[in-house]
């Protein structure tokens, strides 16, 4: 019987399951602990304050996921993100996107979806 005497030159890599299940933990623990640390530093007095305060710690959180790639000295591309083939086209889709969205809450609010507090759905 003749045994397979390829060996590769290089060391094999460890899988890396075990630092993606790291990162993974570091960003639920980031989640929960900066949503948590936001509502006990402050508390928005308006639904458009909330909004706006929600938007910044979610892009903390971004920035957080970012880091995390950096430190694993990966690309993008190496969770599957690329760049647009045409960005005019990119930019086009999200400012259509965007038009969408703002006149499905216009036309919602005229419709009278939200009561004239605008704290709560009727």
């Amino acid at each position: 019987m003749v045994e397979n005497q390829i060996e590769s030159a290089t060391p094999t890599r460890r899988p890396r399951r075990f630092r993606y299940l790291i990162d993974i933990i570091v960003l639920i623990a980031a989640v929960f602990g900066l949503e948590a640390a936001a509502e006990a530093i402050y508390a928005p007095k308006s639904m458009e304050a909330g909004f706006a305060f929600g938007l910044g710690i979610q892009m903390l959180e971004v920035l957080i996921a970012c880091v995390l790639i950096w430190f694993r000295r990966e690309r993008l591309a190496d969770i599957g993100l690329k760049y647009p083939q045409s960005w005019l086209r990119t930019f086009l889709i999200g400012i259509l996107i965007a038009a969408i969205v703002f006149a499905g809450i216009y036309f919602s609010e005229k419709a009278g979806g939200l009561c004239p507090d605008r704290r709560r759905f009727l």
